[in-house]
């Protein structure tokens, strides 16, 4: 049997939770295979893992799963939660891609002691429902169609949680969606109606209603990242501009070259350098756009890359580890930072040493 390797990053307090959790209103999965596949349940010794993100105690093992997405031969992303022992927590279950994610490595955030799933809701660190989602109580009709014709027959209305963004200082936002199939003289199609952005407080009440945004990007501690006028503003929750780069050089053409926000910092890409850099709070760069490649901040460092090799730097921009010590460096968390020569990985501290000998497969 080969041997089978987990990855355990220490840089993102990230947890999954259970996706089984019953809800009041008829929330929709997009597929049959989804359906099917939540019915499975994968043990750890199962499968291989590709990565494992640990930290406090619970960690959230990921992997490929073993059911075809539709004859595709593609297959859906598992998780689960486990603890550090390697038991299971939470049973592993797929869970959906969706592009508008893609600050993080999974769908699953923890914050304020509550879990967020972004596309399903909020759940306690034991994996039951913290609270319903139940804000948007909208009934489709026939001149949701748009094309003012009344005599449509529009099917039951369901609802699709669009965004739940994780809690920061006690708040967070959900946006849903009303969703229903409409038909007609031979010819139909389904339309939606979305709801306003729902600030909420951590036992789901609702604090504010916020019209006519929609909410796509999360920019980590507490921002939302803005590209409704094709520049980036991070809004806070309560939908006020936190931090305006519309003048700064960051923009990419069909996406935008900012990450989200970790012990204060962001990466940011230059369409100008087409190198990466760093941005605090205020929106200043405080670290030049000046390498090839970069990590998110954790512990007050991070991983750059220049000239093809890559070293730890801190928040000031000074060398912590230096360049090409290690071929291969991951992310840094709890005062260790993972490292590779040669394809074989242990975990440094902050000061170099060694602290698990280089001799693994893969420790990230």
């Amino acid at each position: 049997m080969s041997k089978r390797f987990i990855s355990i990053l220490l840089t993102v307090a990230m947890i999954i939770v259970s996706l089984s959790a019953a809800a009041p209103k008829a929330y929709a999965d997009t597929s049959t295979a989804t359906q099917k596949a939540f019915d499975l349940v994968v043990e750890p010794t199962d499968i291989e893992c590709s990565g494992v993100f640990n930290r406090a105690g619970y960690g959230i093992v990921s992997f490929s799963g073993p059911e075809e997405v539709g004859g595709t031969g593609n297959y859906w992303t598992w998780n689960g939660v486990v603890d550090r022992s390697g038991k299971y927590v939470v049973p592993a279950k797929p869970v959906e891609n969706d592009p508008r994610w893609n600050t993080f490595a999974n769908n699953y955030l923890i914050s304020d002691g509550i879990i967020c799933d972004y596309k399903k809701g909020y759940y306690n660190l034991v994996g039951t429902e913290a609270f319903s989602i139940d804000f948007f109580d909208y009934k489709i009709k026939s001149a949701d169609v748009g094309d003012g014709n009344s005599n449509w027959e529009v099917g039951d209305t369901y609802y699709i949680i669009e965004a739940a963004f994780p809690f920061w200082e006690g708040k967070a936002l959900v946006q849903i969606s009303a969703n229903a199939e409409y038909s007609g003289g031979g010819a139909g199609g389904n339309t939606s109606v979305l709801s306003p952005v729902y600030v909420i407080d951590t036992k789901g009440n609702i604090l504010k209603e916020i019209e006519g945004w929609e909410i796509r990007y999360y920019g980590g501690e507490g921002l939302v990242v803005d590209l409704s006028e094709g520049k980036i503003i991070l809004k806070d929750y309560n939908g006020d501009v936190a931090i305006d780069l519309s003048d700064h050089p960051y923009p990419i053409a069909g996406k935008f070259g900012l990450g989200p926000f970790f012990d204060g910092h962001a990466w940011v890409w230059s369409y100008e350098t087409q190198l990466y850099g760093f941005i605090d709070k205020t929106g200043k760069e405080v670290i030049p756009c000046e390498y090839e490649d970069c990590g998110g901040f954790c512990d007050g460092i991070a991983k750059v890359k220049k000239n093809g090799e890559w070293a730890y730097i801190n928040a000031n921009n000074e060398i912590v580890i230096p360049y090409g010590e290690y071929d291969t460096m991951y992310g840094a968390g709890s005062g260790l930072a993972a490292v590779g020569n040669n394809g074989k990985y242990g975990l440094i501290d902050y000061e170099g040493n060694v602290v698990v000998p280089l001799e693994y497969d893969d420790i990230s």
